[in-house]
């Protein structure tokens, strides 16, 4: 299964979606900054997800601070 990250709106906080990646998927630092930094030039950013609880509270979590993403199979 698949997190999408495909777009961000207006306001979207930089530094808790670092922080989300580091929390939910154990990416490191610069791992979770480049993910963040792909997204803002316009990138779609697929993070390989093994249990569907983890990611769907995820995506919650990134919606909630501006980030457009989804769940694929």
């Amino acid at each position: 299964m698949i997190v999408k990250l495909i777009g961000w709106e207006e306001g979207m906080q930089k530094i808790s979606l670092t922080k989300l990646q580091m929390e939910f998927f154990e990416l490191s630092l610069k791992e979770a900054k480049t993910n963040v930094d792909k997204l803002l030039d316009g990138n779609t950013i697929e993070i390989e997800v093994k249990s569907d609880t983890k990611a769907k509270h995820f995506i919650r979590k990134a919606s909630d601070i501006g980030v457009l993403c989804y769940l694929a199979d």
